[in-house]
């Protein structure tokens, strides 16, 4: 299954712990019309949450990106952005939920391989006695 292409942004800006610029994102995922215009509208979220801060904790915009270095507009190389730390959680929980899922179908896979080992096991130890007592029996009546 091919994932949402938001998800390829939270695992690629995951791991730029000193921040990344709008280019950069944008030249990296490649997005659609779509989904360019969702970015920009993030990123332009970030850059007025920085522009307007009315000095609560929490956001004017709300916007999964965090702006780290502030420059004079959302597409300047010069303004970074991070993750915010909701969405750092949300790609973590998304990891670990997907991991969980992984492991969850090799453990199925497993056990359905270890149900036929025992299946055959029950089978050839059931056969073994009848074998054994056929063989006796057709030695019995070949020396008589």
């Amino acid at each position: 299954m091919k994932k949402h292409f938001i998800i390829n942004v939270f695992e690629w800006a995951k791991e730029k712990t000193e921040g990344f610029s709008y280019n950069e994102l944008i030249s990296y995922i490649r997005p659609r019309q779509f989904e360019q215009d969702f970015l920009n509208k993030q990123f332009h979220a970030a850059h007025e949450n920085t522009s307007r801060y009315s000095g609560t904790t929490e956001p004017i915009l709300e916007t999964i990106f965090f702006v780290v270095n502030k420059g004079n507009n959302y597409t300047d190389e010069v303004e970074k952005f991070t993750l915010t730390p909701d969405a750092l959680f949300k790609i973590i929980d998304y990891e670990e939920l997907s991991f969980a899922r992984r492991n969850a179908k090799e453990a199925r896979r497993l056990s359905l391989k270890a149900i036929w080992v025992s299946v055959w096991a029950l089978i050839v130890s059931a056969a073994i006695p009848v074998a054994l007592f056929l063989i006796d029996l057709a030695i019995r009546l070949w020396r008589h």
